[in-house]
């Protein structure tokens, strides 16, 4: 069974939590949009003045602000204080009705279900947690089919387990815990749902593992196309990642308070199963699955997707050479 550590109950984000929170999500929540981007920074019109030429810098692996014009800088808190003309425990409180994050960081540890056993299960402690910048991690998310533009949406997360050092890519779930993957491993430090809520959106959508919701957001949310990346700003969707078929309980309540649950199970038969049974409890479901039905998953798709395009790229190339 697992047993979780001690921790503060607080129905509110730190101010450390907070800060967390990519700056694309804070600054697209009063609609604004990087005007230029690279794989470290973004710039902005700058949101406390009116201007042609953008002048606000956000770093992406700091995860902090610098408006050219005026000198600010600062975290996504401090932000948040000076646009709109409030104090800090008036940042937290607002940022925490609009964001549905995880509060606080939990790991637990295993013990045995016989009492018998002289060994205890594996043990897993986060070290560190800090953006993504090894190379291996890098390369392994490329061969899942994703680049630069999921990297806000993750971590580096160091650990140890069994008293031996890993490193690997990091999702936070609601208990402030981390999914972890890389190449070789496969684990969490608490497992629960993610939700990704967001205020006034009529539209949920449900992935079994978060390589699959990354997968859907380099696709639609961080496309290179401005007019599909716009499309799917409007929609202004939800987002719920179960993390493990096992938990699905926890999401259920959730599908209720949405228009419509979008679906984004794994085509085996343990996704198709449980897509079958909240078909049958719910009248709002949509399972898109069915887009990739000849797929592993999601990301599968998008894999494939990724491919045939670059091949139609390679083949229209070669026809003007």
């Amino acid at each position: 069974m697992l047993v979780a550590s001690k921790y503060q109950k607080n129905n509110k984000m730190n101010c450390s939590k907070i800060n967390q929170i990519p700056f694309s999500q804070i600054l697209d929540n009063f609609g604004m949009k990087p005007v230029k981007q690279t794989n470290k920074e973004s710039w902005f019109l700058s949101p406390f003045r009116e201007e042609k030429s953008a002048s606000f810098k956000v770093n992406l692996a700091s995860n902090r602000f610098h408006d050219f014009g005026n000198g600010a800088k600062g975290t996504v808190v401090d932000f948040w204080c000076r646009y709109k003309s409030c104090n800090v425990k008036t940042a937290i409180k607002e940022i925490s009705n609009i964001f549905s994050f995880p509060k606080q960081v939990i790991i637990t540890k295993q013990i045995p279900r016989n009492a018998d056993l002289k060994e205890s299960a594996p043990q897993l402690k986060i070290i560190e947690v800090k953006p993504l910048s090894i190379n291996i991690l890098k390369d392994y998310l490329s061969q899942r089919g994703l680049s630069n533009r999921v990297y806000s949406y993750i971590n580096e997360v160091h650990f140890e387990i069994n008293g031996r050092k890993n490193f690997s890519i990091g999702f936070m779930n609601d208990n402030g815990g981390y999914e972890l993957r890389n190449k070789l491993f496969k684990g969490c430090s608490s497992k629960t749902i993610t939700t990704l809520i967001k205020k006034g959106s009529t539209t949920l959508c449900v992935f079994e593992g978060f390589i699959d919701y990354l997968s859907y957001l380099e696709r639609t949310i961080e496309n290179e196309n401005p007019v599909v990346r716009d499309f799917f700003m409007e929609i202004n969707e939800s987002f719920l990642i179960l993390n493990s078929l096992a938990i699905v309980q926890k999401a259920k309540p959730y599908f209720s308070q949405f228009e419509k649950v979008d679906l984004y199970l794994d085509n085996d038969r343990a996704g198709q199963r449980l897509t079958d049974e909240i078909l049958s409890e719910y009248s709002n479901i949509n399972d898109c699955s069915k887009t990739y039905n000849q797929l592993k998953d999601y990301n599968d798709f998008h894999i494939k997707s990724k491919e045939t395009s670059e091949n139609f790229l390679k083949e229209v190339k070669s026809l003007r050479l």
